[in-house]
């Protein structure tokens, strides 16, 4: 990962540490930064660097957590990002912003000035979304396949509207991304054929023959088959891997490497660990209600860290809004890497 410096003219905000993590082996969540992210969202671990990268959508941040030395660090964005990918190339991140797919570098040095985010070039896939004519309309979820392309989808609602109705208009698409062809950078075409809600818990099976998903609002994780060599779905082979019981609503996924899927559930503080089959291995209790995504990482791939949201309990809850962590037997995967 490139160097920190100035981001916009801005310094990067070194954070403090709650609990460091070498004090706490036991499996028990704890908080690890009280950040009080808006919405904390898309944790990411780079394997290479060995740091968490994660945003705040509202806050328009991007923060990186590096365990070894148990420093943090903060990074200005010029609109809100729904979710992140790490890349191939040395140059940067792809970012689900608002408005549309964009590479962007927010890691600013002496030697790299800021450069603007340079999007996708409008092609009919988006001039379909109301991505641009709405504010309430943005891309959200996203996470790489194991061949690197970015698979994201998007969301229609009040981020201040906590009632997850089910009768909101779908018409929010779901899209991949690869490196494109010729002269092209990269390219975004449509991935299923019906709009969704607010797209969510976007991740593969280690071998990556299937990829879950959900439209949070129907409070069910559907499965599809998928086919790597072209990264598409078999549409007729979706099925439902998991439903939540309310309170809870199915907000981000990851997948160990057992093959077993953790999913956050929103309103309910709980992470739950399915087992391939779709039953359910184990349940965690945080003390916050508004967890929102999973991510294992750390030196063995087995520290599973969880971001967080404060939205709608501002002063509430001690630590919404704040990146959890805990130790888990079963290693992750290295996160997947944008091929663009």
């Amino acid at each position: 990962m490139a160097a920190r410096g100035e981001v916009g003219g801005v310094k990067p905000v070194v954070c403090s540490l709650v609990n460091p993590m070498a004090n706490h082996p036991s499996s028990s969540p704890r908080l690890v930064l009280d950040l009080k992210n808006i919405l904390g969202e898309s944790p990411v671990w780079d394997v290479q660097a060995q740091v968490l990268l994660w945003i705040d959508i509202e806050g328009k941040t991007l923060h990186t957590y590096s365990p070894a030395d148990e420093r943090s660090a903060s990074f200005s964005l010029p609109k809100r990002a729904g979710s992140i990918a790490l890349r191939e190339a040395d140059d940067g991140l792809l970012f689900a912003f608002e408005d549309g797919f964009a590479i962007f570098n927010p890691f600013v040095t002496e030697t790299n000035a800021a450069k603007p985010p340079k999007y996708i070039p409008d092609e009919a896939y988006i001039e379909t979304e109301p991505y641009r004519q709405h504010a309430l309309v943005r891309l959200n979820d996203g996470r790489c396949d194991r061949r690197g392309r970015f698979i994201a989808g998007g969301y229609n609602g009040d981020e201040g509207d906590t009632s997850m109705n089910r009768d909101w208009e779908a018409d929010c698409g779901v899209y991949a991304v690869e490196a494109g062809k010729g002269d092209a950078s990269f390219a975004a075409r449509e991935l299923l054929p019906f709009k969704v809600r607010c797209a969510n818990s976007i991740c593969f099976s280690p071998d990556g023959s299937h990829l879950y998903f959900t439209d949070s609002p129907h409070r069910e994780i559907w499965v599809f088959d998928y086919d790597q060599a072209t990264g598409r779905v078999v549409v007729d082979s979706r099925r439902v891997f998991a439903t939540v019981p309310p309170p809870g609503v199915p907000d981000g996924s990851c997948v160990d490497s057992a093959g077993y899927l953790w999913n956050a559930e929103f309103f309910s503080g709980r992470v739950v660990r399915y087992s391939p089959e779709g039953e359910v291995d184990r349940v965690v209790q945080l003390s916050v209600s508004r967890v929102t995504c999973p991510c294992l990482g750390g030196r063995d791939l087995k520290t599973l860290f969880l971001t967080s949201a404060s939205l709608g309990v501002e002063g509430k809850e001690e630590g919404a809004g704040g990146l959890w962590a805990m130790e888990v037997e079963t290693p992750g995967l290295p996160e997947g890497r944008f091929m663009g």
